[in-house]
């Protein structure tokens, strides 16, 4: 592990999927905080876990067929800890999946389109940064939020 900004990851999430997502009229809009937002562990691990919550984003806004296609990536420093958060203009989580949605091998995808497993390897990524990947209500689709200790504690 090492030290490095929350925002570089955010960025650089945003540049690996910016073309493909543009091509399916996806758009994906970072909002940083100004002020550096450092943390401990491994950027592209943390890349990894943006994507996966990016490419979930894209896969449930293509089919329930919604037109407004947005991915908000914002990345903030809330007291003690770096704030990321992952929201989309997608259908959102129905309630009775809720608590299983971290479970590894579930998912809500037909047969051929998925594993189950990105969500469930997401957290164990995060909770090896000492933070919590966790779904939070939102009245605009799926969110969810990354918390971390920040690097400046």
């Amino acid at each position: 592990p090492s030290e490095f900004d929350a925002r570089r990851a955010c960025e650089n999430a945003k540049a690996m999927i910016g073309n493909q997502f543009r091509d399916k009229d996806i758009v994906v809009e970072c909002v940083l905080e100004q002020k550096g937002a450092p943390m401990l562990g491994h950027q592209t691990l943390l890349e990894q876990v943006i994507l996966n919550l990016c490419k979930n984003a894209r896969d449930a806004m293509l089919s329930a067929g919604v037109t407004k296609r947005h991915i908000y990536i914002r990345c903030a420093v809330v007291g003690d800890k770096i704030q990321l958060e992952v929201q989309d203009t997608g259908p959102g989580i129905a309630p009775e999946f809720h608590d299983r949605i971290f479970e590894p091998f579930f998912t809500t995808k037909d047969i051929g389109h998925g594993t189950g497993l990105g969500l469930s390897v997401s957290y164990g990524i995060i909770k090896e940064m000492n933070g919590i990947l966790s779904s939070v209500p939102s009245d605009l689709g799926a969110r969810f939020r990354i918390d971390v200790p920040s690097a400046e504690i």
